[in-house]
């Protein structure tokens, strides 16, 4: 399904509602990990329009037995609110679907017809990202440089565009698609968005000029030498790893995405 840079404006998603009448999302932001949705994510709530969770990062359907805890995931969200939607936004969301936790699925069976938004990163990158957001996190030995492909934690998993993609659209195909890249004009990217889910843009341009988990500020805080990096032999071979999935995501949303792939 191609994501088109201009769309006319969207209907507002459907409101859903538990047994006991409480509100839940029509609006979820569901990664990918490392590529802006925490931005997204702040940046949104500057709309008198949109209500965020109390929270971010509920990951909620993305855990067994997330049916049971329906009125307890209502909770997360202001009741007392009238705003166009409730959204959380949860990068974890983006994985590689099993028959035990399908969170496409998940989703399309909890709620009626959400807006669904997802951003993408050069999968490189992005995977340089989670690694220093593992260091960071302590589950690894801080290194100046990154000379392991590592399967743990989805950080290779987690950049295969295409094939995640796919199977989010069979279960949510209200999709719409953003990329890190677009973060260069944020201004242009917030309209995007707002003409995307169906409301007037009310976001001032002058309060989006704001940076979200930045490597420079885990270096300080940290207090490494530098800021790990990827060695170039291991950048390489994941550019060769991913090249597949980018020219899949190229694909489906009719974007030139062959900056990502090996040179």
């Amino acid at each position: 399904m191609s994501t088109p840079e201009h769309t006319s404006p969207s209907e507002i998603a459907p409101v859903t509602r538990t047994a006991s009448g409480a509100r839940l999302p029509n609006l979820i932001i569901g990664g990918a990990q490392k590529a802006g949705t925490t931005w997204l994510h702040h940046a949104l709530k500057a709309s008198a329009q949109l209500q965020k969770s109390d929270t971010k990062e509920l990951n909620y359907f993305n855990r067994p037995g997330h049916a049971e805890r329906l009125e307890e995931y209502a909770a997360r969200f202001p009741q007392d609110s009238d705003a166009a939607y409730f959204y959380e936004s949860s990068p974890n969301y983006l994985r590689p679907p099993s028959p035990e936790s399908n969170v496409a699925r998940n989703i399309a069976t909890t709620l009626d017809r959400p807006a669904v938004l997802l951003l993408f990163r050069d999968p490189v990158d992005r995977y340089e990202s989670a690694y220093v957001h593992h260091i960071a996190a302590g589950r690894r030995e801080y290194t100046a440089e990154i000379d392991v492909v590592d399967t743990e934690f989805y950080m290779v998993d987690f950049g295969r565009y295409g094939t995640l993609l796919e199977a989010w659209q069979e279960w949510l195909p209200q999709t719409r698609t953003y990329l890190y890249d677009d973060l260069q004009d944020k201004p242009a990217l917030i309209r995007r968005v707002m003409n995307d889910i169906g409301l007037d843009n009310d976001i001032d341009p002058e309060g989006l000029e704001f940076q979200v988990n930045a490597a420079s500020v885990k270096q300080k805080r940290n207090g490494w030498p530098a800021v790990p990096r990827l060695t170039p032999a291991v950048r390489a071979q994941l550019s060769e790893l991913y090249a597949p999935e980018v020219e899949k995501l190229q694909a489906i949303l009719g974007r030139d995405l062959s900056h990502w792939l090996p040179a």
